[in-house]
C-alpha cells in the first residue's frame, strides 16, 4: 500500500498548483490511485460516489478497480440521465448503477467499502468572496449531518474521501470514528477558506487530510 500512496502524493505535489477544475480532477485520480492500492484484485469492493455529477469519478475509478461494484447518487435528475446514457454507450449496466437522491438516508448501514464525496461540501461564492460566515450559502450543521449519514454507510475498515471542501473533516461529529490515511500537499495556490462548527471562517493555513479509514 505504501508504494501506491507515495505515487499518489507525488502526483498531487506536481498538480495542486492549478485552478478550480484541476483540483477536482486531482481528487478523482488521486482517490483512484489510492483505492486501487488498498483493495486487492478480485476483492469486489462496493463503492459509492455521493454527488456523482455526470459520473466522471466512477467511470475513472472503474479503470483502476474493474472488479468493484459502483453506485452513484446525485440530486440532479439531468446528471443521472447523462450517467445512465453513458452506461448504455459503454454497455456497463450490470457493473454500475446511478440513481437520483439528495442524501444517503436510503442506503444500508455499513454497506460500502468506500465512499467518495469530492467537490460537494463547498460553495463557489466562498472562494470568490471569502466571507466571514458561510451561513448564507451552506450551513455547517447540515454538512455535519450529511457526513454522519455517509459515515453510517461505510463498513468498519472502509474509506471515506472528502476532497475539495470548505469544511474540515476533523471538525465533524463522525471524525472520532476515523483515522486520516492520505493527505496532499498544496503548492503554488492559496489555501481555500475553511469554516468551523459556528459557520465562522477559520484562521488556518489549510487542511490537507483527504482520505480517512473507519476504525474496526
Amino acid at each position: 500500500m505504501k508504494g501506491h500512496c507515495d505515487v499518489c502524493r507525488r502526483y498531487l505535489l506536481v498538480c495542486c498548483c492549478s485552478h478550480h477544475i484541476i483540483p477536482v480532477l486531482i481528487a478523482i485520480h488521486g482517490c483512484s490511485i489510492f483505492l486501487s492500492g488498498v483493495f486487492p484484485k478480485g476483492g469486489a469492493p462496493r463503492i459509492l460516489s455521493y454527488g456523482c455529477a455526470t459520473g466522471e469519478e466512477l467511470f475513472s475509478l472503474e479503470s483502476y478497480l474493474q472488479d468493484a461494484a459502483f453506485v452513484g447518487i446525485d440530486i440532479n435528475p439531468r446528471n443521472i440521465s447523462m450517467c445512465n446514457g453513458e452506461l448504455v454507450k459503454r454497455g456497463k449496466q450490470s457493473l454500475m448503477q446511478f440513481r437520483c437522491a439528495g442524501s444517503p438516508i436510503d442506503e444500508d448501514t455499513e454497506s460500502y467499502d468506500a465512499i467518495l464525496c469530492l467537490a460537494v461540501l463547498r460553495h463557489s461564492a466562498l472562494d470568490a468572496n471569502i466571507p466571514d460566515s458561510c451561513s448564507d450559502f451552506i450551513d455547517f450543521a447540515n454538512v455535519d449531518q450529511l457526513v454522519t449519514e455517509l459515515s453510517r454507510c461505510i463498513k468498519p475498515g472502509g474509506y471515506l474521501a472528502i476532497w475539495h471542501s470548505h469544511f474540515r473533516f476533523a471538525d465533524m461529529s463522525a471524525a472520532v470514528q476515523f483515522t486520516p490515511v492520505l493527505s496532499y500537499e498544496r503548492q503554488g495556490r492559496p489555501a481555500r477558506p475553511y469554516y468551523g462548527r459556528d459557520n465562522r471562517r477559520l484562521d488556518c493555513g489549510g487542511y490537507c487530510d483527504a482520505v480517512f479509514r473507519k476504525q474496526n
